[in-house]
């Protein structure tokens, strides 16, 4: 049998590496976040890659940092459902663009953008039944983001094996200053808890001092 990767003169060619295969994970990830079912979602034929648990990953953290917009653009588009397709193909040709970078470019941020907003939006209709505006956002957001990446990765060099080297440096620094914003927490709460069994304890002594 033929190795398809002796077929391929780039990583993100392969099968495996479909991109359409890394929106279905996500976004049946995110609409499971909020403890829902994508019964319609197509199948993954190699099943879940390391890459695709990568994605998740990351997708969460841009979520995490930008939830007030992901929000504010999901609420937007359901405010009629009837033009919520459309606008959000408007949206996707402008997010995550940052300056000087064309609309057909597919920087590893905007790709986690697209991947993290289109999660938001697929789990919010998901909420209000949907489910055929789900599988057209499926569709677009693969079918654009699949676009940009053949035109622009070879030229740019950019891989799926470059992605996850950079995924990874972004994960350690997250974990890192979510460990640090936790020990910040946990100063400033000691702090305020031993301030106040030192108010509690003055009001003790005073009582006691009162009593006698």
């Amino acid at each position: 049998m033929t190795n398809p990767a002796s077929m391929c003169d780039y990583d993100f060619q392969l099968p495996h590496l479909d991109i359409k295969g890394f929106v279905v994970d996500y976004f049946s990830f995110r609409i499971e976040k909020d403890r829902l079912e994508w019964h319609e979602r197509p199948e993954l034929p190699y099943g879940v890659q390391p890459e695709h648990k990568v994605m998740r990953r990351l997708a969460s953290i841009f979520e995490r940092r930008h939830t007030v917009e992901l929000d504010g653009f999901a609420n937007e588009l359901l405010e009629d459902e009837h033009l919520s397709f459309a606008r959000y193909c408007d949206i996707l040709e402008e997010f995550g663009r940052v300056e000087n970078e064309e609309a057909r470019g597919m920087s590893y941020g905007r790709l986690v953008g697209i991947i993290a907003f289109g999660g938001v939006v697929a789990a919010r209709m998901m909420q209000h039944n949907l489910r055929k505006e789900v599988q057209q956002i499926f569709l677009y957001t693969s079918r654009f983001v699949d676009a940009r990446i053949r035109l622009t990765w070879p030229t740019e060099r950019k891989s799926w094996k470059l992605f996850m080297t950079v995924a990874a440096d972004i994960i350690q620094r997250d974990d890192k200053s979510l460990m640090e914003e936790s020990n910040f927490s946990r100063r400033r709460w000691s702090i305020v808890i031993g301030a106040a069994l030192v108010g509690i304890g003055a009001i003790i002594g005073t009582k006691t001092l009162m009593s006698k």
